[in-house]
């Protein structure tokens, strides 16, 4: 495929001079190798402008070359699961992790007593309630956390970058208690709060997600 960009100098046009930035044809495209393999490739053909433009498209040009063959050759290069593509995630610190779920515990167990006292309680309630408050008692115990926060880019259509961040459960036994907890407002600003906290301090080291597994997410 062949491809022409013609762009002129910015702001100058607007005082009567239109001079020209670049005029560039290029080739996109990929064959098959003898030996089974593919080969993608992408070069220019034609370049008019001035000489400092050309050498700043010339190194360009070499960080495309590194980024293509980056994420061609990685992993998730022809998954359907966009996410994994373009998502990194940071696991939230230790100590934060043990103190939400100390909080959604200690909630839990209010919520159960209440339960409780009440003269007609649905049996099926009140044993999901159970069940999840059992599974807030393990999660406490842990070494380790088992909440991910999930980070990603979006570019909407006026080409207006934003981020979103999600909260990623990495068991059953955290995809449980995020489930129920996380449809509570005030639960849902207390890991906002975390977040944020560990997000300033530096203890979230974001890294380009690997596996393609399946996982619950919650979108703060």
């Amino acid at each position: 495929r062949h491809e022409r960009f013609i762009d002129w100098m910015p702001i100058l046009y607007l005082f009567g001079c239109k001079a020209l930035l670049w005029d560039q044809t290029w080739t996109y495209g990929f064959k098959r190798i003898e030996d089974g393999s593919t080969e993608v490739y992408h070069h220019g053909e034609k370049f008019v402008g001035p000489w400092p433009i050309r050498l700043i498209v010339f190194f360009h040009q070499y960080y495309v070359l590194w980024a293509c063959q980056r994420f061609i050759n990685g992993e998730n290069f022809g998954s359907e699961d966009l996410d994994a593509q373009q998502e990194e995630l940071a696991c939230i610190p230790l100590h934060a992790f043990k103190k939400l779920v100390a909080s959604l515990e200690k909630k839990k167990k209010e919520e159960i007593e209440v339960m409780q006292k009440e003269p007609f309680v649905d049996a099926d309630d009140l044993a999901k309630a159970n069940a999840q408050y059992q599974a807030l008692k393990r999660l406490k115990t842990r070494r380790e956390s088992s909440i991910m926060v999930a980070k990603r880019e979006h570019t909407s259509t006026g080409m207006v970058r934003t981020k979103s961040m999600k909260l990623v459960a990495k068991d059953e036994d955290t995809q449980q208690a995020l489930r129920a907890a996380m449809k509570q407002p005030q639960v849902r600003k207390d890991f906002q709060d975390a977040v944020t906290e560990a997000k300033q301090k530096g203890e979230l080291d974001f890294k380009r997600r690997l596996s393609t597994r399946a996982s619950s997410r919650v979108k703060l």
